[in-house]
C-alpha cells in the first residue's frame, strides 16, 4: 500500500511541493510567531523552498505535477536543500568550521577602537548557535531529516514510480 502510494510521480511531485511550501511556513512561524531570527545559513535554507514555491505555483496554473521534469527539478530542490541543512546542523553542533561572517569566531581586531567597531558590526544570530532544539535535534536538523527523507521519497517515485 505505502510502496504503491510513493510510486505515484505525480501524488509525490505534489507531496514534495507541499513539504517544501510547509517548511518554509514552518521556519517563518518560528521567525515571526515566536521571534527567533534566521541566521545566513537558515537564509540560504530557505532559497530552494522559494524556488519550489514558485514552480509549485506555476505547476498549479498549468497543471504540471504530472511532468517528470517537474518531480526531477523538485527533487533536486530539496536535495540542495538537505544538504545546506546537513551543513549548518554540522555547523551547529561543531563538527566543522561555519562561514566566519556567521560563526562566534573573533579575528585579531587590533586595537580596542578596532574591537569595539568589530563588535558592532557582528551579526547578533550567529550559526553556530543552537537557539531551539527538540530532542537534541535543531531546526537545521529536522529540515535536513524532513528534506532528506522527501528527497529518497521522490527518487523511489523516479526509479520505481508510474505515471499518474
Amino acid at each position: 500500500m505505502v510502496f504503491e502510494l510513493i510510486s505515484d510521480r505525480k501524488k509525490i511531485a505534489i507531496l514534495a511541493t507541499l513539504t517544501g511550501v510547509g517548511l518554509l511556513a514552518g521556519a517563518y512561524i518560528f521567525q515571526y510567531g515566536f521571534g527567533y531570527a534566521p541566521c545566513d545559513l537558515c537564509w540560504y535554507q530557505r532559497y530552494p523552498y522559494f524556488i519550489v514555491l514558485g514552480v509549485g505555483a506555476l505547476a498549479v496554473a498549468f497543471r504540471l505535477f504530472d511532468r517528470l521534469w517537474y518531480l526531477v527539478g523538485v527533487t533536486a530542490l530539496l536535495a540542495v536543500d538537505a544538504g545546506i541543512a546537513a551543513y549548518h546542523a554540522g555547523v551547529e553542533q561543531k563538527w566543522w568550521k561555519g562561514p566566519e561572517t556567521c560563526t562566534s569566531q573573533l579575528g585579531s581586531a587590533g586595537s580596542a577602537e578596532d574591537l569595539l567597531a568589530s563588535l558592532q558590526n557582528t551579526k547578533l544570530v550567529l550559526c553556530d548557535d543552537i537557539v531551539w532544539d527538540l530532542f537534541d535535534i535543531t531546526m537545521a536538523g529536522y529540515n535536513f531529516l524532513i528534506a532528506g527523507a522527501m528527497v529518497l521519497i521522490c527518487l523511489y517515485a523516479l526509479i520505481k514510480g508510474k505515471s499518474a
